[in-house]
């Protein structure tokens, strides 16, 4: 399976293409998207997962930031994130996401995209040090779920990395992107499998940020996850605000476009 390594804009382009911008009914095609994040050894409930996004103060761009601070991106093994931008370690850990229709789309069939938000992508000086460079970047890499259809959907993590397990998941901000995506929740966000019904979704296509917490027993077997160990890794956050309001606002620019 080709797994391509895409700047944000062909990664956009990619997505857009994917689904067309209809509204959704119960049948239609379906794209289920999910970012993985670990978390850092300190957060091992809702509650201190919610402690993080309590720094956000009440900003959605910011409560985003400061997950992704905490909470950084990680894929499977073989799955290159792009090169030199802040991510986990790699781990192991597959999710299967099951349509209205019963078909099942496990993450060995989905399509990784690594993706990176960059200052040139944006064409921002995002650190404020006078030149817009391609390596100060983000890694927003996810898997894309295809071949489904629309209607009540289940995405569950059938196998967590070792030494994490499901944690919660948070939709994309509409302050961020439109999108009608959590009203798409059956149940609540720590529910796990994470239930949907996508019937009355906008463009059939759900983007999840799914948050692993720290196991609060160690795992009992000999695969190692390195971002279970590992210091969160350090971005400036005026930098990581600055890339996401700009990766909005590039976003925004792109749908525009003729």
């Amino acid at each position: 399976m080709k797994r391509p390594l895409l700047s944000i804009a062909a990664a956009i382009g990619l997505l857009l293409a994917l689904v067309p911008p209809i509204a959704a009914d119960s049948g239609d095609a379906l794209t289920i998207m999910v970012m993985k994040h670990a978390c850092a050894a300190s957060i091992q409930t809702e509650a201190d997962f919610e402690a993080v996004e309590a720094k956000g103060e009440g900003n959605p761009v910011h409560v985003l930031a400061q997950t992704v601070l905490a909470c950084p991106t990680t894929a499977m093994p073989g799955d290159a994130q792009s090169p030199g931008a802040i991510a986990a370690d790699p781990s192991e850990f597959e999710f299967t996401v099951t349509d209205s229709a019963g078909t099942s789309v496990s993450s060995d069939d989905a399509t990784f995209m690594a993706a990176k938000l960059c200052e040139t992508d944006v064409e921002l000086d995002a650190n404020g040090d006078g030149t817009i460079a391609a390596d100060v970047c983000l890694d927003t890499s996810h898997y894309v779920f295809t071949g489904l259809v629309s209607g009540e959907v289940t995405v569950e993590e059938t196998s967590p990395p070792s030494g994490h397990e499901f944690g919660t998941f948070r939709f994309t901000p509409t302050e961020l992107q439109e999108n009608n995506d959590e009203a798409s929740l059956v149940g609540s966000m720590t529910d796990e499998p994470i239930k949907l019904d996508t019937s009355g979704d906008t463009d059939d296509m759900v983007m999840l940020h799914v948050y692993n917490f720290t196991s609060s027993m160690p795992a009992t077997d000999t695969v190692e996850s390195a971002t279970s160990d590992s210091p969160s890794p350090f971005i400036p956050i005026t930098l990581l605000l600055a890339a996401i309001a700009g990766a909005a606002a590039f976003t925004t620019r792109l749908a525009r476009r003729p």
